[in-house]
């Protein structure tokens, strides 16, 4: 009696195939003389290395593929050579080196859940960096230079708004005919130069680096 395989219909017979199995599924049955095949659903931990079956049963945890302009081919659709690891926790650790990891086209992370990355330092070195999406348009701005334009620019507004705020010097005459020598201010440009010299106003924030990150560089 054949026994089909429950993961394939491509391929030819011949076909090499590795399959690293640990544990059977929990609804396996009692009677151990009796064969089941692989499967790598449900199997407890498995190492698949494949030349051209098609793992059709492989559900992987997210295909969540939104920053690719082309998404890559899933693994559960994927007739070429690969190799898949599936259980409920996979640990890659380098104990005295580095992990690399190298691929032709991509490397991509989908996740349910978040990516994290924790480090002294992080590096990425990339001649297009899109954040958001894919599709992202817009510039990063260069914070160093933006501040310092930022301050020129409210330089030149306090000296317009200094001379602005005296509307008027000169003499005037009251409802008593009293001469009187008057200096009256323009509102609008006080309220100018508040903003601007206040403990913490714009000069302020701008010149105590407030509003620059203190952990993300950019060129």
């Amino acid at each position: 009696m054949d026994f089909l395989n429950n993961w394939s219909s491509t391929g030819n017979n011949g076909d090499p195939i590795t399959i690293i199995r640990n544990g059977q599924p929990t609804n396996t049955s009692n009677e151990g003389w009796i064969p089941i095949t692989e499967n790598i659903r449900k199997d407890l931990s498995s190492i698949y290395l494949t030349s051209y079956q098609q793992l059709k049963t492989f559900k992987v945890a997210s295909e969540l593929y939104q920053s690719y302009t082309t998404p890559p081919i899933v693994p559960s659709l994927f007739t070429q050579p690969q190799i898949a690891i599936n259980s409920n926790r996979v640990v890659i650790n380098a104990s005295s080196d580095s992990i690399l990891l190298s691929a032709e086209k991509s490397i991509g992370l989908s996740t349910g859940g978040s990516v994290n990355i924790d480090a002294t330092s992080n590096y990425i070195s990339s001649n297009d960096i899109r954040l958001g999406s894919k599709d992202a348009k817009q510039s990063i701005l260069l914070g160093d230079d933006t501040i310092e334009i930022l301050k020129s620019l409210t330089g030149a507004i306090k000296d317009l708004a200094t001379i602005l705020q005296v509307e008027r010097n000169g003499l005037e005459t009251d409802l008593n005919g009293k001469v009187k020598f008057v200096t009256s201010y323009n509102p609008i440009a006080g309220n100018v130069l508040t903003q601007i010299n206040s403990a913490n106003g714009i000069l302020s924030r701008l010149n105590d680096d407030s509003l620059k990150s203190k952990s993300t560089k950019i060129i």
